[in-house]
């Protein structure tokens, strides 16, 4: 079972989405990292969700391990305006990128894949809302 295993991959993730998108915000300040959706976060930020286990087969013991990572870009106040889609996909790319391939140091984890990205407004028509989920396989 690799549910023990579901922490210590959040906090692995949790730091390379944190080493990722250190000075990439649009006035080049780190983008911060949330695990939870918080109360007025600021206009650019990203939240790691997740997760998802779906135990191995019978001769595997290797369980698939979903997350998904999100990148939002909205306005904090009646003044700010988000830039159309150009900020999430950048961010999206630089996370896509990183985590693509990265193995982190959890015991018995693979690779991490990339499942498949999106990219649409929010349902308040001003935000801008990038998510990528993600999966790896960590077990015997």
């Amino acid at each position: 079972m690799t549910a023990s295993q579901a922490w210590p991959l959040q906090q692995a993730l949790y730091a390379r989405l944190s080493v990722l998108l250190a000075g990439r915000a649009p006035d080049g300040s780190d983008v911060p990292v949330y695990d939870h959706a918080p109360q007025n976060p600021p206009q650019v930020h990203a939240r790691l969700d997740g997760s998802n286990i779906v135990p191995g087969q019978v001769k595997s013991r290797k369980a698939r391990h979903f997350f998904t990572v999100h990148v939002f870009d909205r306005p904090t106040s009646e003044g700010s305006v988000t830039r159309g889609q150009r900020v999430v996909k950048e961010l999206q790319s630089t996370i896509v990128g990183g985590l693509e391939g990265w193995t982190p140091a959890v015991t018995g984890a693979s690779a991490v894949q990339h499942e498949n990205s999106d990219i649409a407004p929010d349902q308040d028509g001003l935000t801008q809302h990038a998510d990528s989920r993600f999966s790896i396989y960590i077990g015997d």
